[in-house]
């Protein structure tokens, strides 16, 4: 295991056990089994590949081999990733959720997008990386999730309609989208929350602009990620395990 490991899984935050004897066990992400004496009590365990690959690379990896067409399990996998899980950056949670939401389209079919055009739309999304002030949870749905948003509804809609202009109509609801997260800043500010929350706004505008259906809901997605995001409240998130326990 590398000595810069975090104590806690990424994926359902209990803390990690060191064993007396490596056991084999298969990756949560690659499915490749490896000999580790590192492990999560619930049973995730990371290799070593996965876990050294950079946020990019593990990124561009899922567009080229991710089958999904349910977009909020895909982000789910996706934010339990290490680097993703503790660095909290939003720029990289807009990331995610572009690339979500357009493996899932792709792989729905109704619309035929191919992966470098999703690598293509997440060249795309932009922010001051320099910028921590201006570029924070607060202002993701801002300099960095806005930016995911377009991307994403740009190559949709250029999949499907070529050359012409998005109609007045859809262009609204969108600024809507992004309106609506940022007038809830204070509902929204974990990260996490942010991306499944836009995905639950915009997946309807895809249906019912282009007859896209995706499976899954926000609704259905419990976070068990509880203290590793800044801002995490366990005890309002509608996504927390506490609150789907009631």
């Amino acid at each position: 295991m590398s000595a810069d490991r975090i104590d806690n899984c990424s994926v359902c935050s209990v803390s990690l056990e060191y064993l007396e004897d490596k056991e084999t066990l298969s990756c949560y992400f690659c499915g490749m089994q490896a000999s580790t004496d590192v492990w999560c009590p619930e049973g995730h365990f990371v290799c070593e590949s996965c876990y050294n690959m950079s946020v990019l690379d593990f990124i561009d990896e899922t567009v080229r081999t991710s089958r999904a067409t349910n977009p909020y399990d895909l982000a789910s996998i996706m934010m339990t990733y290490p680097r993703l899980a503790s660095y909290r950056n939003p720029c990289e949670h807009a990331l995610v959720f572009a690339a979500a939401m357009l493996i899932a389209v792709k792989n729905e079919g109704t619309i035929k997008i191919s992966s470098e055009d999703i690598l293509i739309a997440l060249g795309t999304i932009q922010c001051d990386e320099n910028n921590l002030e201006f570029c924070g949870p607060d202002a993701a749905y801002g300099c960095c999730m806005r930016s995911g948003i377009i991307a994403t509804f740009g190559t949709i809609f250029k999949a499907a309609e070529g050359d012409a202009e998005p109609d007045s109509v859809t262009v609204r609801v969108i600024r809507r989208v992004i309106k609506s997260l940022s007038d809830n800043t204070e509902q929204h500010k974990c990260l996490k929350n942010i991306v499944l929350t836009t995905m639950d706004l915009f997946t309807p505008i895809i249906q019912a602009r282009f007859g896209v259906r995706l499976e899954g809901s926000a609704h259905e997605i419990i976070c068990y990620q509880i203290g590793q995001a800044r801002d995490c409240s366990p005890t309002t998130c509608h996504y927390s395990p506490l609150l789907s326990a009631k």
